[in-house]
């Protein structure tokens, strides 16, 4: 957790506080699972495909965006 944290018990379980979470693992429980509150993962992938098999490795619809250099690569994954 780099930023935010835990809340300190008037939140309740799963909420957090602004936070931005980097370093995660696909099993995850985070990553299997919505979190509310203002809170964004940051996931690096090494390809368009290995940013579609995590994207899809869910069982929810969860939120997403893409960011890259390349705007036109990612409006592309987007869609």
């Amino acid at each position: 957790i780099e930023e935010g944290g835990l809340p300190d018990g008037s939140l309740p379980e799963r909420c957090m506080r602004p936070t931005i979470l980097t370093g995660l693992k696909p099993d995850m429980r985070i990553m299997r699972e919505e979190a509310f509150g203002p809170v964004v993962s940051v996931i690096p992938v090494d390809n368009m495909e290995d940013a579609i098999q995590q994207t899809n490795d869910s069982e929810f619809g969860l939120g997403g965006s893409v960011w890259s250099k390349d705007r036109h690569k990612a409006a592309e994954l987007a869609r």
